[in-house]
C-alpha cells in the first residue's frame, strides 16, 4: 500500500570532467514538464529503498552510490489527481 510519501532523485554521472543529469519529461496530458525520477513509497519501505526501487522501476538503473539529501516540501495536489 503506498503511503502519501513521495521520493525524488536524480540521477548523475561523471563522464571525463563534464556531469550529465538524467530527466525525464512527463506525458503531455501532465504538462509536459522535466523532472528526476519520482514515485511514491510502499507501507513499511524506506525512503532509500523506494528511491533505489523507483530508480530501478523506471530507468532499468541500479545507483552505485545513493546519496539522501535532507530536505522535504509539500504541495496540494488538484482534485483530479487524489485517490480517495
Amino acid at each position: 500500500m503506498r503511503i502519501p510519501i513521495q521520493v525524488l532523485v536524480y540521477p548523475v554521472r561523471q563522464r571525463g570532467s563534464k556531469w550529465e543529469y538524467l530527466l525525464l519529461k512527463r506525458i503531455e496530458r501532465r504538462e509536459g514538464f522535466w523532472q528526476g525520477v519520482t514515485g511514491g513509497v510502499e507501507q513499511g519501505e524506506e525512503l532509500d529503498e523506494a528511491a533505489r526501487r523507483e530508480l530501478l522501476e523506471e530507468t532499468g538503473f541500479t545507483p552505485l552510490k545513493l546519496e539522501r539529501i535532507d530536505f522535504s516540501y509539500s504541495f496540494p495536489v488538484a482534485d483530479e489527481w487524489r485517490c480517495e
